[in-house]
């Protein structure tokens, strides 16, 4: 019977190995879930920072075309008065009231 307790002692040290080996599957899953989750929470950040500045760059744009929105909205008013539309035709057409004449400036060139 000596060869029983060499047989119980190789057991014994085998179920301590076994057991860590058994701690190893779930430690290992939880640094690749941690890994994954980190990888992720980097990729989304730099997406985050992306959209950061698209909304940057359309906040921009948005002020540019609301100030031309203005800009145009008081042309249509300003269209609406017969004195502006009156400047805007001798300005750039050349017309004239009856019986007033028109003097041209010759444009001198060096």
């Amino acid at each position: 019977m000596p060869a029983s307790p060499a047989r119980s002692t190789k057991t014994a040290k085998q179920q301590p190995a076994k057991g860590r080996r058994l701690m190893k599957l779930p430690t290992l899953i939880m640094v690749c879930a941690v890994t994954w989750g980190a990888i992720n929470f980097w990729n989304q950040i730099g997406k985050l920072n992306d959209r950061h500045q698209q909304v940057s760059a359309l906040e921009h744009k948005l002020d540019e075309v609301r100030q031309m929105n203005d800009e145009t909205k008081r042309e249509v008013a300003r269209l609406n008065d017969n004195e502006y539309i009156e400047q805007i035709l001798r300005k750039n057409y050349g017309f004239v009231k009856p019986g007033e004449t028109l003097f041209y400036r010759p444009k001198t060139t060096k």
